[in-house]
Formats: structure tokens, C-alpha cells, sequence
């Protein structure tokens, strides 16, 4: 076979007085492109429920994609319903269909559709992934776009939804489809204070750069369940944002998987988890990831003046892989402040990579008892400690370094608890059934000796555990009718026995001026 490929118009790639890996991705790109190129690639991908999913799905994506070149990829993943046909019917000047004979998965899905193409599979400047159980609302795509042009860092960009975990869903109280998109139609208003960054998105719909999906798809070894946490944290190790579009509502019906067995759905997520681990050092993409630390921050923005204000300089220890610190940057974006200087501090090594890009190179790594000496040289507005005191053998001296970091009006905020008592149903009602001892360091034992520091002391109490839950919990028990029957065993599943467990407190050391 010869092939001639004429080149004759283009121009060669030269590196400018700065050097900007992501400029120089997308040059290249341009160059690869065709005058002819859209600027978005949507891939649809379905298998079965033609009528009630896929149908609905695509009118809403013809009603809702206007003003805006996009080329559609339609991928029928082995449907034996009359998927194929329909896509057949479709009036699009840009379409391109696959047919997969057998469904042997998603990923598969989409790679034997990329393999069977001749030429390039991806033409848009971004590539966007649709399922077939998303309803598309007004300016999703375009909002979508605005976020992604204002910064050619931000790599991976999902909306809010419903039914979708990770704190990316949103409940606009609607209560049939025209009601949907009318209240989607009012929250789809592009505000940059709402584009949130990310360790960790789960996409429901996606927008990633083909410039940076071209190097970097997947990993073979992820078929299914961690493949979006490993993307998140690929992309973001390469200097990437990944950017929940707060300003951007699609309906998520919920899964197209039927009769799945539950089971074996548990036996894969952790088989995943631990892949997961494998591959990055040590590092789970939940409990790493999901520190989203809500009360803390609450409190801290609320009792801070200095975080009202322009420039504030802010530590994170031991916050992981930097979630806390990233929610900060995001509530202050929110309330127009877009210059916060974020650094951290890690006694775990295995943190450092990921802490790197969310703090732009501001971290540092050592011994607990080196956190003043390396962190020192300046001061700080605002310092979170991200694990409780308890897990440290000196927490006194540990907190004595952090204070002698603030800046005068600067809070350090940290979290405490009586009990070690996780989230886990079966390990709660263990806990009730046989009271545990109480942590050593707990609030008891540490405010006498906090008071003694001279600084200023507020006290918060909070519970992570969400109240919804909490609530099925005694549902649940008011359906057995021995815990009527029975007194102890009432007292022993009592609210105030569980509130007693399961609460936390946040406290706050100001330094006063």
C-alpha cells in the first residue's frame, strides 16, 4: 500500500521563548487538523432500551446542541432491538455509525469502533461522551465550551446531574420533563464562580481534550469500575484541571444495566480499588479523595476575616491528596477572590505527586516534627490539619509549630472526635452494641491543654454522617417489634447513644492581633 498525504499548506511546530506544554498540544493538534474539522466530537454509545432511553436521549441532543459544529459518533454496542436502524434513520450532516455485533463491555465498545475507522476516529478539538441514558438540557454544550476555552490547563469537564454520587448532583425539584429543562434552562447560566477543580470527577456526560484523550484514553487494565478515577488522576498528574461545570444540569437516568447481580457489582468495585492502589503507590480514590472536609471549611469561612480578603495564604497538612485545600480554592472563587496561595504539607510521600499540581509546587514533605522548619519563612492566614490529633504521638507540639505559623488574625482549624467509629453500618451498630474506648486524644483531653496556649478557642460540634441515612437506620429499627418491646435494647440503640458516637468537633485557634 502507498499512501500520500499532502502537507503542502502546513507548518512546521517550533518551540517559543516559553516553553508551555499545553500550547504546544494544542499547536500540534492544529496542525494534524483539517480546515474541515469540527469543533466538537459527540460520542453516543448505546446498547438496547431503544425507546425508552436512547430515543428520548438523542431527540433532546438534536433539540438542545444548536449553533455549535459537532460531529456524532454513534456506537449500537451489540443492541438487538433495532438500535442500528434507528441510528441509520438519523438526519445529521455529520454522522458516522458503528455497528459492535456483540456487547463485550464499554470500553470495548468504543475501541472497536476506533479501530475499525479509517483515519482519525476523534476530529474535534474536543471529544465528548454522551450516554444513552442522559437527557441534554439548554447551553449544556456550550457552557461547557466557555469552561474549557477559558483555560487550556482545564482537561476533563463534567456537569451536575442527578443521580450521581461524588457531590456532583443537584436536585432541581422538577417533576416531569418539560419542568426538567425549564428549570435546567435556568440553572444552565455560564458563571465561572461555579467551575469547581477536582482530584476526582465520575462522568455522567464529558468533555476532554482531544489533544490530551490522544495520548492518554485509558488503561487497558481498568475495564469498567475505576477507569474514571484513573483518568482523573492521569490527567491531573499532567498538570490537567479536572473541573466539575457547576453551572451545567443533565438529567442522569441512572444506570441502563439491568439485573445486575449485586454481588458480584461489589466483588468488581473491589477488585478495582485494589487495582487502583496498585497502580498509584499506596493511594485509595475514595477515602484519599472524598475528604471533602464540609464542616471544617463551613467553620473556618465563617469565623475567618482574613479569607474574606485578597491573597490569602493558606497550609494544608495531611490533607491527602489536597481535596480540602482544592474546596477552598473553590469557595473562594465563589465569592470572587481568584488569587489564594495554596501550599501543603505531607508526612506521607505517596501525596506529594498529587499535592504538586493542586498547590502549583508549594509542598513539602517530611516528618511531623519538621513541618516548621520546612513550611516556615512565612506565615499563614488559614491552616487545615486534615487527620484528627490522635493519629499523631505529640499532637500538642504538632499544633504549638502550626500556631507559631499563622499570620496575626490567622485560624488554624482542625478536627476531633471522642470515638473512632467509621461511617459503616455493621461497625456502628458494634459500636452500640459494645461501647469502644474513647481515642486519647480526644476533646476532654485536649482543650485544657489548648487553653494554655493562649489563643483564642471556639468550639463546633458536627456530624458527617448523613442524615438521611441516619434516619432509614432508626426506620429500620421501629420495624423490629422487639425494640418497642424492649427497653434495653431501645437504650442501647438510642439517637442520643448514636449522636454520641458519631459526633465530631471542629476547633478553632485564632491567633489574635
Amino acid at each position: 500500500m502507498v499512501c500520500i498525504v499532502d502537507s503542502d499548506e502546513k507548518e512546521p511546530i517550533v518551540y517559543g521563548d516559553v516553553l508551555n506544554p499545553y500550547a504546544n498540544r494544542e499547536k500540534n493538534m492544529e496542525t494534524i487538523a483539517e480546515t474541515d474539522d469540527p469543533l466538537v466530537s459527540i460520542y453516543f454509545q448505546a446498547y438496547n432500551h431503544l425507546e425508552d432511553y436512547t430515543k428520548p436521549a438523542i431527540e433532546a441532543l438534536f433539540r438542545y446542541t444548536k449553533d455549535i459544529d459537532y460531529e456524532l459518533i454513534l456506537v449500537d454496542n451489540g443492541s438487538t432491538d433495532g438500535t442500528f436502524e434507528y441510528f441509520k434513520s438519523l438526519d445529521h450532516p455529520r454522522k458516522r455509525i458503528y455497528r459492535i455485533t456483540k456487547n463485550i463491555g464499554a470500553l470495548y465498545g468504543y475501541f472497536g469502533a476506533k479501530n475499525a475507522t479509517c483515519g482519525r476516529f476523534i476530529r474535534g478539538k474536543y471529544f465528548v461522551g454522551v450516554p444513552n441514558d442522559i437527557l441534554v438540557t439548554e447551553n449544556w454544550l456550550k457552557n461547557m465550551l466557555i469552561c474549557a476555552e477559558s483555560d487550556e490547563r482545564i482537561g476533563f469537564i463534567v456537569p451536575m446531574s442527578d443521580h450521581v454520587s461524588n457531590f456532583q448532583d443537584v436536585d432541581l425539584g422538577y417533576t416531569d420533563f418539560e419542568d426538567m429543562q425549564k428549570k435546567a434552562a435556568q440553572f444552565n447560566q455560564s458563571d465561572p464562580s461555579k467551575w469547581y477543580d477536582r482530584i476526582r470527577l465520575i462522568p455522567t456526560v464529558c468533555m476532554i481534550r482531544a489533544s490530551l484523550r490522544e495520548f492518554y484514553e485509558a488503561d487497558y487494565a481498568f475495564y469498567y469500575n475505576f477507569a474514571d478515577d484513573d483518568i482523573s488522576f492521569a490527567y491531573r498528574r499532567l498538570g490537567y484541571r479536572n473541573v466539575l461545570c457547576g453551572d451545567v444540569f443533565v438529567h442522569h437516568e441512572g444506570s441502563t444495566v439491568v439485573g445486575a447481580d449485586p454481588v458480584k457489582q461489589a466483588e468488581d468495585l473491589a477488585k478495582g480499588r485494589r487495582l487502583f492502589q496498585q497502580k498509584y503507590c499506596g493511594i485509595d480514590a475514595w477515602s484519599d479523595v472524598v475528604n471533602y472536609e464540609e464542616s471544617m471549611l463551613d467553620v473556618l469561612f465563617q469565623e475567618s476575616e482574613l479569607l474574606r480578603q485578597n491573597s490569602p495564604h493558606i497550609l494544608g497538612v495531611d490533607v491527602r491528596c489536597g481535596t480540602p485545600l482544592l474546596e477552598v480554592k473553590n469557595m473562594l472563587r465563589s465569592r470572587g477572590i481568584s488569587d489564594a496561595s495554596l501550599a501543603a504539607y505531607t508526612t506521607a510521600p505517596k501525596y506529594w505527586q498529587d499535592l504538586y499540581y493542586v498547590c502549583e509546587g508549594k509542598v513539602f514533605c517530611g516528618d511531623v516534627d519538621r513541618v516548621k522548619n520546612k513550611a516556615g519563612g512565612h506565615t499563614y492566614d488559614a491552616i487545615i490539619l486534615g487527620e484528627f490529633p490522635d493519629t499523631y504521638e505529640n499532637p500538642i507540639a504538632l499544633i504549638r509549630d502550626l500556631t507559631d505559623l499563622l499570620s496575626d488574625g490567622g485560624v488554624l482549624a482542625l478536627k476531633v472526635r471522642y470515638y473512632d467509629v467509621s461511617d459503616d453500618l455493621q461497625e456502628i451498630v458494634n459500636a452500640l452494641q459494645n461501647t469502644p474506648s474513647k481515642v486519647s486524644w480526644n476533646v476532654d483531653a485536649l482543650i485544657p491543654l489548648l487553653e494554655q496556649m493562649n489563643y483564642e478557642i471556639r468550639l463546633f460540634p458536627y456530624m458527617e454522617f448523613p442524615a438521611e441515612v441516619k434516619q432509614a437506620f432508626f426506620d429500620q429499627l421501629a420495624s423490629i417489634e422487639e425494640y418497642h418491646t424492649d427497653v434495653r435494647m431501645r437504650a442501647r440503640y438510642s439517637e442520643e447513644r448514636f449522636d454520641t458516637l458519631m459526633t465530631k468537633y471542629v476547633i478553632l485557634l485564632r491567633k489574635t492581633q
